[in-house]
């Protein structure tokens, strides 16, 4: 009996998928546990490993169809198996999906007729009881064999074009001779990039020799040029970006965030970089590198903050289980780096990267995205100076990294030029309060601060 194989849940999150490739052709042997397709979920584009055994007889979708979880997007089994009835409950069962639990043709047929006239409302006169028009109307009004008189049409020029007066774009009428007006609309020329030499500057005859061949410079001046239409472009959303803002969205209204903001002096944390990576070869260390790592330092200091919501409950995580958002042209993901609080500042940097890789290149598991205890969303590198951000679930809080700039500074009552940081922590007000958090910014402030402390 024929094998219908359905779309598989890869994530805990996935609701629905699509095949981004095949790697197996109708005929093919499949085995278990062999590559079968590229699914894309709401996080990554992930192997999707056959459970079954046997000979791909039919793909009942094609690369790019979105379907949601259990749809059935292949047939496996014998060769030369009979695939007949199995196909068409498949593709019966694709065609509910599609039209929204079935029942799709006799709603087009419903949508398609038309509906029918109310009945007469039995208040309403009847055409006799109408009453007639005062005889005043009547004699106004024109008899049924007497045409209405035409309304004047405006005067045209050879070209069609109307001849009344043009306005400029302030709404002002432009004084032209009739003559000049007809020359206008016979040549094409928009009286509006004119300039008159008439009295108080109506354009004559004179005005319009020769512009036939300045018009388009004229009208490109005053912004007038013609331009060339361009069509929208109407792109698939993915996976990915319906995830994020279906998330987003949940998050944003069901947590009632508060932020908080603190500058920071960051000129011992450039100095420090700077030795640090002198000092080794292993990985460059970065300023997000840095960040994190005070924050894993402030988490184990504050378990307070290191929480999730979870209604009834609130969750105080063993770990510091620390998510960094990475950005990519499908939207924006956080891998989780597990376990933060047992790794230097080396491997942490260098977990940090590995896992950005994986990010990049759509291979993460479900694991390295799930789970977060916080987050660091760092637009410091794109030269944005300070900005807020929306906490990312299950974690309560979230820090915006800005941009570390050179400003001037008051140092011991003198101007000085040093190195400053703002940083922004979004907190979920059920979980943490204002004091709580507010102390915990202060430690990460301390931290970078004070940076000595990071290499420990």
């Amino acid at each position: 009996m024929p094998t219908i194989v359905g779309m598989p849940r890869l994530s805990d999150t996935m609701e629905e998928g699509t095949i981004a490739a095949w790697h197996k052709a109708v005929g093919d042997m499949v085995k278990a546990g062999e590559a079968f397709a590229d699914i894309e979920t709401d996080k990554a584009v992930q192997t999707f490993e056959s459970f079954d055994e046997g000979v791909l007889l039919s793909l009942l979708a094609q690369v790019g169809d979105t379907l949601p979880l259990g749809a059935p997007i292949a047939i496996l089994g014998k060769k030369g198996e009979d695939v007949g009835a199995a196909e068409a409950e498949a593709k019966k069962k694709l065609a509910e999906i599609a039209g929204g639990g079935g029942g799709g043709e006799t709603k087009k047929a419903e949508a398609a007729e038309p509906e029918p006239e109310p009945e007469a409302r039995k208040d309403a006169p009847k055409k006799e009881d109408t009453p007639k028009a005062d005889a005043k109307a009547a004699k106004a009004a024109p008899a049924d064999d007497e045409p209405a008189e035409a309304p004047k049409a405006p005067a045209k020029g050879g070209s069609g074009q109307d001849l009344s007066a043009p306005v400029d774009a302030d709404g002002v009428r432009v004084k032209a001779s009739p003559l000049a007006r007809r020359i206008a609309a016979d040549r094409g020329i928009d009286l509006t990039t004119v300039e008159g030499s008439g009295p108080h500057g109506r354009i004559v005859e004179r005005d319009l020799e020769g512009l036939e061949k300045t018009r388009v410079v004229r009208a490109g001046v005053s912004g007038r040029a013609a331009r060339a239409s361009r069509e929208d472009e109407v792109v698939r959303v993915s996976q990915m970006r319906k995830t994020i803002a279906k998330r987003l969205v949940e998050s944003k209204q069901s947590a009632p965030h508060y932020y908080l903001t603190m500058h920071v002096d960051c000129d011992a944390l450039v100095q420090l970089r700077k030795d640090v990576n002198a000092a080794q070869d292993a990985v460059k260390i970065s300023y997000n590198d840095l960040v994190l790592r005070a924050c894993t330092k402030a988490l184990l200091a504050h378990p307070n903050v290191n929480v999730a919501w979870e209604g009834a409950t609130i969750r105080r995580f063993g770990g510091v289980h620390l998510a960094f958002a990475v950005a990519l042209d499908t939207g924006l993901i956080s891998p989780v780096v597990r376990d933060a609080d047992q790794l230097g500042l080396i491997d942490l940097a260098l977990a940090v990267r590995e896992l950005a890789e994986k990010a990049r290149a759509q291979k993460l598991d479900s694991a390295d995205y799930t789970g977060a205890s916080f987050t660091v969303s760092n637009l410091g590198m794109a030269g944005v100076d300070a900005f807020t951000a929306i906490i990312n679930p299950p974690a309560a809080c979230i820090l915006a990294v800005g941009a570390l700039n050179q400003v001037p500074v008051v140092k011991d009552g003198q101007l000085a030029v040093g190195h400053r940081m703002t940083i922004t922590l979004s907190c979920d007000h059920r979980a943490v309060d204002g004091a709580v958090g507010a102390a915990f910014l202060g430690d990460v402030r301390k931290a970078l601060e004070s940076p000595v402390g990071l290499l420990l």
